[in-house]
């Protein structure tokens, strides 16, 4: 009798449900931290934290298919953790842009021009004005095109990252013989 087994992308897209939220913490408090600087910290943990629970996320399902799933098999599950997961992600960033924080991009590149004011030479001049004159002409970045960004950097870094897991994790998988 056939058993019923989950797809690698079943596998990709169910664990990119738990590992979404992961990222969207890791971004909101990565984007905190100019407003509230001693969630640093908690920043840098969430940071940490990604690999952490992709890898665990990538050993769990080695242990569920392991004998007959190859390394691309292991490869393309972490890249579909990762897409769905920022597909999450990217809903969350284009809400968060949009909705609540809709001049979070002007109000960093206020901060930087009073900081950038301060230090001398002409090559901070040369950027107070060119960032100055983005918020006057209204270029900066859209929520829109944020998260689609957001969306490709997580997919290919994600993939990226998944190819040393999946090395790691097969090298410390346990196979029946």
């Amino acid at each position: 009798m056939k058993e019923n087994k989950r797809s690698v992308y079943q596998r990709g897209a169910d664990d990119g449900l738990k590992l979404g939220p992961l990222l969207m913490l890791t971004v909101t408090l990565v984007g905190a931290t100019p407003f509230v600087p001693w969630l640093t910290m908690p920043a840098l943990a969430a940071i940490v934290a990604v690999p952490v629970m992709a890898y665990i996320l990538l050993k769990r399902g080695l242990n569920e298919d392991g004998e007959y799933e190859p390394f691309s098999g292991t490869w393309l599950h972490g890249t579909c953790m990762f897409f769905f997961g920022g597909l999450l992600l990217a809903l969350y960033v284009f809400a968060a842009l949009h909705w609540w924080q809709p001049g979070y991009y002007e109000r960093m590149f206020e901060m930087t021009i009073e900081v950038l004011k301060d230090q001398p030479g002409a090559q901070s001049n040369e950027m107070v004005k060119q960032m100055q004159q983005m918020i006057d002409n209204h270029e900066l970045p859209s929520a829109h095109d944020t998260a689609i960004e957001m969306l490709y950097f997580t997919t290919v870094s994600g993939a990226m990252l998944t190819t040393v897991l999946a090395l790691i994790a097969r090298a410390f998988h346990k196979f029946k013989k």
